[in-house]
């Protein structure tokens, strides 16, 4: 078991990660990693992990010299390939503390599907409309990463409820310091006042979304609610402490 990291940002993709990571990590008492996704755990998954990361241990990564303890510094990182690999992360370190920030699926989908839309990954020759034909929703990534329980369920059934912490996203956009508050409060850190002016990945719109909105809709209408029933009466660290707040995932 090893001792690093003691908090990562698991996910979600399109939901914030990069800024509620950077005001994490500008924290003076948080190490800095070698980037914000290591992509560690995944690395035999996913091919994003920095070139300069491949000839260090972990903790290096990390930003631990020599991988050794840190003084009252905490360490950690922002994967959101991370979600769906919860048993790894409890292997390696069983007490590290796990952040999974959620956002409306409808919008997090559509965010998704603008940035594969930039970087022409997994595009339908057909084009994206098409490629969100009602039958095929349940199949595409987007989707998949929308629809919260499954993975969710993983992460209460591998890891002690006290050591998850769920965000809104919605809640981060309106007031972020409100937010990051209550994050550095769950872990053990000083209040600092943040860079409400930085903004992470935005990605601009191509193509008219209103149809796919739409089919989005109705796919996850069925859907919402079913986070708030499954972590009732459970110990996790909601942020902000409002049950109703989840009630759109």
């Amino acid at each position: 078991m090893h001792s690093y990291p003691d908090f990562l940002i698991v996910g979600m993709m399109k939901a914030g990660t990069t800024s509620i990571f950077k005001h994490l990590s500008d924290h003076p008492r948080v190490v800095r990693p070698i980037e914000k996704e290591l992509h560690f755990f995944t690395r035999d998954l996913h091919t994003r992990i920095p070139p300069a990361a491949w000839g260090l241990e972990y903790g290096e990564q990390l930003g631990l010299c020599g991988c050794e303890p840190r003084d009252g510094k905490l360490t950690g990182e922002a994967s959101p390939s991370y979600i769906a690999v919860p048993e790894r992360i409890h292997a390696f370190n069983p007490n590290c503390k796990i952040i999974i920030v959620l956002r409306d699926p409808v919008s997090r989908a559509v965010s998704q599907l603008r940035h594969y839309n930039k970087y022409s990954y997994r595009v339908a020759i057909d084009g994206f409309t098409a490629q969100y034909d009602t039958d095929k929703l349940h199949k595409l990534d987007a989707v998949i990463d929308s629809t919260y329980l499954p993975r969710l369920k993983r992460w209460l059934t591998i890891f002690s409820h006290e050591q998850i912490a769920l965000v809104c996203f919605e809640a981060f956009i309106k007031e972020p310091q409100l937010v990051m508050n209550d994050l550095y409060q769950w872990l053990g850190l000083d209040e600092q006042i943040i860079n409400k002016d930085f903004r992470g990945a935005k990605t601009e719109i191509h193509y008219d979304e209103t149809t796919i909105r739409s089919r989005l809709e109705d796919y996850f209408a069925s859907l919402r609610g079913q986070v708030v029933a499954e972590i009732l009466a459970k110990n996790i660290f909601l942020v902000p402490n409002d049950l109703s707040l989840f009630s759109r995932y």
